[in-house]
Formats: C-alpha cells, structure tokens, sequence
C-alpha cells in the first residue's frame, strides 16, 4: 500500500515555463515520502485540486494532474482510473509506462479534507484553478 501525504505550499513569486505566479497555491503530492516531482510518473505535473477533491468521493476518471498552464494536453497528461473499495482508492494511468497506486482510504479521505480546510483558511488563491481537459 503507497502512503499519501497532501499539503500546500503558498507561494508569493514563481516563474516556470515562462508562466508567473504570485501570491498562489500550489497543491503537492508526496507518494512514499517522495515528492511527485520527483517520480516518473508524474514529470511535467501539477495538481488540479478540483478534480483531486472530486476523487476522495467516489470510482471516476479524475483530471488530478495537468500542465502547469492549465491545458493537460501540453505535458501529455489524461484522466487518471480511480476506483474506490470499501478499504482503498487505487489509481491507475498510463504516463512512463503502466502506473498503480493504491492508498488507505481513510488516509486519502482525511488528506484531501486537510488540505481543503487549509486552503479555506489561506489569503492566497490556487495556482491551478482552471485548466483544459484532454481530447
């Protein structure tokens, strides 16, 4: 079983892929203790809060992961297989080759929850709000 671990981190200037943000959000994902960035499976990431919110709920395809400008297909990102049982969430996708996680689902659940209630309580908006879906 992976671990997951969901914070969030303000930010008051960043720069990447010629995109600047200020006084933004970012929500970050740590799988086992590694953070995303560094996995794989996850490189050319960033995370849509909506849609990871909407995953803690019930079994879909989640737009969890995107392009830092918003539009999934510029990183090549899909929907990621979420299924939920009675103990655990797995995800399933295909990005570097075939990925599976599978997370406690209480744990998943609580994280989600945390983090929401952080973001509540932040003066500073996320940085992925919007974004384009895959065709």
């Amino acid at each position: 079983m992976n671990k997951i671990t969901i914070n969030q981190k303000e930010i008051k200037f960043y720069e990447e892929e010629g995109i600047v943000f200020s006084n933004k959000i970012f929500i970050e994902i740590q799988i086992d203790e590694l953070h995303f960035k560094e996995m794989n499976a996850f490189e050319g990431g960033a995370i849509y809060f909506h849609e990871l919110k909407k995953s803690a709920k019930k079994t879909g395809e989640y737009l969890i992961f995107t392009c830092i400008c918003g539009i999934a297909d510029d990183a090549g990102w899909d929907k990621i297989n979420v299924v939920h049982s009675k103990n655990e969430i797995y995800w399933e996708f295909e990005r570097n080759g075939s990925q599976k996680f599978k997370f406690d689902r209480i744990e998943y659940i609580e994280q989600v929850i945390k983090c929401e209630k952080l973001l509540n309580l932040s003066k500073f908006y996320l940085a992925i709000e919007n974004v384009v879906f895959p065709e």
